[in-house]
């Protein structure tokens, strides 16, 4: 069965807090997101700029992502939410 959080609960073991406090509450606040990026880049031409090798390499660290969350009828205008941490 997958996971997702209904509006209510619905007995269903992984639906234990939405149960217990009669729903899924929208959080009070959400933290700042981060992103640390990390990148390496370089042109390069020979041959009277007739060759020419472009190239990047990179990383990007992204925490306490935000996404806005919607529902019909629940969530009308969206939520802020925090989503997680990513690399790239």
């Amino acid at each position: 069965m997958p996971y997702f959080s209904p509006p209510s609960g619905n007995g269903l073991p992984n639906q234990a807090i939405a149960d217990k406090h009669g729903g899924w509450q929208l959080p009070a606040s959400y933290a700042p997101d981060n992103l640390t990026n990390n990148e390496m880049g370089w042109k390069t031409s020979w041959w009277g700029e007739r060759l020419q090798w472009d190239g990047a390499i990179y990383q990007e660290d992204w925490s306490h992502a935000q996404i806005v969350a919607y529902s019909a009828g629940v969530i009308a205008l969206g939520a802020v939410l925090n989503a997680g941490n990513y690399r790239v």
